[in-house]
């Protein structure tokens, strides 16, 4: 096996790893001017493989690198969030759009998709919610021992089921909580 010509300073670490000191540096008293040189000497180790011979540091190499662009972040159409999942949407101009593919023999001929927002509940309402949900839960336990028919059980049963899932914070899909609360 051929020697190898180690020109750095490396040592074998306590974890076992080998380290050789950055190639921004001094050999045997001489500075190293190579196609790395920024000007400054670097002293600081860094993690290598056994047949490096030499190395630049992570710290002297992202100096070598400019940052990189953070571009602006992407301008939004005016078109709400998930238009082209629509099966049918028709944006304020007038084009229209089908499953996300544009329309132009129908353009103008029908008026703007009317959007209804989500309204999300706060941590406050949903607090609320429950509250009532467990308090509409005990109220019908308790006329739950007073009804003979089974047509009549059963349907407060589904109710307390219904109940209890809101209780637990777990709400339906499409459930109001704003309406629940005002009931």
């Amino acid at each position: 096996m051929a020697k190898k010509n180690k020109i750095w300073d490396s040592y074998i670490g306590e974890d076992g790893n080998q380290y050789m000191i950055c190639a921004n540096n001094e050999i045997g008293g001489k500075t190293f001017k190579g196609r790395y040189w920024k000007g400054k000497q670097c002293f600081k180790y860094a993690p290598v493989s056994e047949d490096a011979k030499a190395i630049v540091c992570p710290y002297c190499s992202r100096q070598l690198v400019d940052p990189p662009e953070i571009k602006d972040r992407r301008q939004s159409t005016g078109r709400p969030r998930g238009w082209q999942f629509m099966k049918e949407f028709i944006d304020k101009e007038g084009n229209v759009f089908y499953k996300g593919e544009e329309q132009k023999h129908l353009k103008g001929k029908f008026s703007s998709t009317v959007i209804t927002e989500i309204v999300k509940p706060t941590k406050k309402q949903k607090k609320e919610a429950i509250t009532i949900a467990l308090k509409n839960v005990n109220s019908l336990k308790k006329s739950l021992n007073n009804i003979t028919t089974k047509r009549e059980r059963s349907s407060i049963e589904s109710k307390i089921r219904k109940l209890n899932k809101i209780a637990s914070g777990r709400f339906p899909r499409h459930f109001n909580i704003i309406q629940f609360i005002a009931k």
